[in-house]
């Protein structure tokens, strides 16, 4: 166990083939470089949970809010086209691929 770390959780078998000595040191070494900046966010965080149509995440993504939550079970009628369709989306809006214009407005994801 990595000095200063202490799990308060109760005991679960085969907990220590995920919580190794070096995944401990990993997860401390996490929260004393970004502990602080960590904690910062978590109080004024604002989150959007959605589906993975373009035109949704375009929307949540220039909401402003914090976080987006891609949701492809609960939003999304899970069809192949759907599933696969919200990957392909996932991929474009990372990789800032061309804008999704509809008839009226126009959707464009702001850089």
């Amino acid at each position: 166990m990595p000095e200063g770390v202490e799990v308060s959780g109760t005991a679960v078998t085969g907990a220590e083939h995920v919580l190794s000595g070096d995944a401990l040191a990993f997860v401390a070494g996490l929260v004393r470089q970004s502990g602080a900046r960590r904690d910062e966010l978590l109080t004024r965080r604002v989150e959007i949970i959605g589906p993975t149509e373009r035109k949704m995440m375009i929307n949540a993504l220039d909401s402003g809010a914090r976080v987006w939550l891609a949701d492809l079970e609960h939003a999304n009628t899970p069809h192949w086209h759907n599933v696969v369709g919200g990957q392909v989306n996932l991929r474009w809006s990372r990789n800032c691929a061309a804008a999704l214009f509809l008839t009226l407005p126009a959707y464009e994801l702001i850089d």
